[in-house]
């Protein structure tokens, strides 16, 4: 029970971030399967780990200089236990780097350090016949005939986290400061707990690799809910038919204009109306005047590439065009009468008629908004009765 205790008070700081990772990925409904598997494994391994260290820093602890001493560690298995709680120590130490290195880090060359882990695996064995790693005899510990062999493993852990770190710099170079800040934090403290363990035989690699999945567990859930808050937005700012900007997303856009929240220093505004959307919907049904938004929603955007685009509801679009579209705009608005102010399209075995008006205004200084969209919309209605006059359609 004694033993339980100490394990458990060594360790708290493994216990708290091993349960408030298990916990959080648990509750989690943003971590896909593949990555909770690996945070499962890491917390178990960790505690496997941490639980073979303290077995062999106890029985290291009993001595072998009484009687009594050497009574009480053979009862507890000896030299032989001893080497086997070594053995594990220095196989998982580098496992569990790598461990991590999959769940964060993962590259097409991991599998040349599932070689160089594998390793420690005969290196260490060879222990048992010729020493050359270290040698235990009577409770005692004596570093083997190869000194590089006794440094394997804490090497190949520094150098593993190293490369995870470069690894991990690369993937988020051009993701923003967060997640370089992220990288910075993780490995940081698990390169400063590995070289700890290397020159003064530590036994805090478990923890800092626990602790460095909980900050990556932070770092994915909260890109998860900023993913999914942007895919909100979007979604609702989004028309559903066309896939332009809805009404909302054209209020919200006219608000940032009036506040000057968004650099316009030259604009104009385009007016668009499909014309006979109203007859086709009465005669044909609302499929077709449905099919005849969703056509052109979908052919807009080739002719306005630099433009916010709108469908404001019903038959009515805006454009809001800046920079090269407001330089090039009688372009634009000659190639747009050129393609839509009569178009046919085949739609179930029907011919359609895709015809839409158009007209623009440019901003002038001290003018608002409505101003220029007032202007925009008498000559879409002027542009309109020609249409009307020369292919005979119905206006609306």
């Amino acid at each position: 029970m004694d033993t339980v205790f100490e394990f458990l008070l060594e360790n708290i700081n493994l216990l708290f971030a091993g349960v408030a990772l298990f916990l959080a990925v648990l509750l989690s409904k943003e971590i896909k399967d593949r990555t909770r598997i690996y945070f499962y494994i890491i917390i178990g391994v960790s505690i496997f780990l941490s639980i073979s260290v303290h077995m062999e820093a106890k029985l290291s602890g009993i001595g072998y200089s009484t009687s009594e001493a050497v009574s009480k560690y053979n009862k507890y298995g000896g030299d032989n236990m001893r080497k086997t709680l070594s053995f594990i120590n220095y196989c998982l130490r580098p496992t569990l780097v790598l461990l991590f290195i999959q769940l964060a880090a993962k590259s097409k060359w991991n599998w040349i350090l599932v070689g160089l882990v594998a390793l420690t695996v005969p290196i260490y064995v060879q222990t048992y016949f010729n020493n050359l790693t270290f040698v235990i005899y009577e409770n005692s510990w004596k570093a083997g005939k190869v000194l590089f062999f006794r440094y394997y493993s804490p090497l190949l852990c520094f150098v593993l986290l190293i490369y995870a770190a470069v690894v991990l710099t690369i993937k988020y170079y051009r993701s923003g400061t967060r997640n370089i800040l992220l990288a910075g934090i993780i490995f940081f403290f698990t390169i400063f707990s590995s070289v700890a363990e290397m020159y003064y035989d530590t036994e805090n690699l478990s923890t800092t690799i626990v602790l460095a999945c909980l900050i990556y567990f932070l770092f994915i859930y909260i890109g998860a809910v900023e993913r999914n808050r942007n895919d909100m937005i979007r979604t609702n700012n989004t028309d559903i038919l066309t896939g332009l900007g809805n009404e909302r997303a054209y209020y919200e856009y006219l608000i940032k204009i009036e506040k000057k929240q968004v650099e316009l220093n030259k604009y104009a505004v385009v007016v668009m109306d499909l014309n006979g959307l109203k007859h086709t919907d009465d005669t044909l049904g609302h499929r077709y005047g449905c099919q005849l938004i969703i056509e052109f929603g979908h052919q807009l955007p080739s002719i306005f590439e630099h433009s916010r685009l709108f469908h404001t509801g019903g038959d009515e679009f805006v454009a809001i065009c800046a920079n090269e579209d407001y330089e090039n705009l009688p372009t634009l608005l000659n190639k747009f009468e050129e393609r839509f102010a009569y178009q046919e399209i085949i739609f179930e075995e029907q011919t359609l008629v895709l015809s839409v008006a158009i007209g623009s205004a440019k901003h002038l200084s001290n003018t608002s908004y409505n101003e220029v969209f007032q202007r925009a919309d008498e000559n879409m209605y002027k542009n309109k009765e020609k249409i009307k006059e020369k292919y005979n359609i119905v206006s609306r």
